[in-house]
């Protein structure tokens, strides 16, 4: 079950209350983040099972040739991306490959830039809508101009998670954010062109 549901499903009484049997000390050997999503009105109506969070996969290769170290910030991925994709000098080659496709994924990617800009979506006190904040209009306008405009394939407003990864196996980006299942994928030698080339580290920050 994904993180939206438990309230929906505790609500309506669909799912049964776990607290008696995992107990305080037990929630603690988990991320605060799952337990919390799996909480409704005090109780918990769920354990973790499987986290999925977004990562950075990249050419271990790609970056060893040029001397680079995987990139902490994101105009230090954009500035090493677009180095070796003007070094290899290949049409087909982009810095970024991701999710900006109107659905979930967008969600997901656009709060990950979001948030590593120390903005948010709304003001945990007020509970009003905060993207106006200039730390959130400066990671938007981020992606909008430098991910999307420069980094990426022309058609990544288009891309899913399939279509995202297809062409970072194919060897056509230096970089690419997806989950976790990606790394068996990339890593594929039947699936991908770059097996045993993969490198992966957290999401980059401002």
């Amino acid at each position: 079950m994904d993180v939206t549901w438990p309230p929906e499903f505790a609500s309506a009484g669909w799912v049964a209350d776990l607290t008696p049997k995992f107990q305080p000390a037990e929630q603690k050997k988990f991320l605060r983040g799952p337990i919390t999503a799996n909480t409704y009105k005090g109780k918990i109506y769920g354990v973790p099972c499987y986290l999925g969070a977004g990562l950075l996969y990249y050419r271990k290769d790609l970056l060893t040739k040029y001397g680079f170290k995987p990139p902490t910030y994101w105009q230090e991925m954009l500035s090493q991306g677009a180095k070796i994709v003007q070094a290899e000098s290949d049409p087909d080659l982009y810095i970024y490959s991701a999710q900006f496709k109107q659905y979930e994924g967008l969600v997901c990617n656009m709060l990950e830039f979001i948030w590593s800009n120390g903005g948010q979506v709304l003001d945990r006190k007020s509970r009003q809508v905060c993207l106006d904040e200039p730390s959130s209009i400066k990671a938007i306008a981020f992606v909008r101009d430098k991910i999307i405009g420069e980094a990426a394939p022309q058609g990544v407003i288009n891309y899913e998670e399939p279509e995202s990864l297809d062409i970072f196996v194919q060897g056509k980006a230096v970089f690419h954010r997806n989950w976790p299942y990606a790394w068996a994928v990339a890593n594929s030698t039947k699936e991908s062109n770059i097996a045993g080339e993969v490198g992966v580290c957290s999401l980059p920050s401002f």
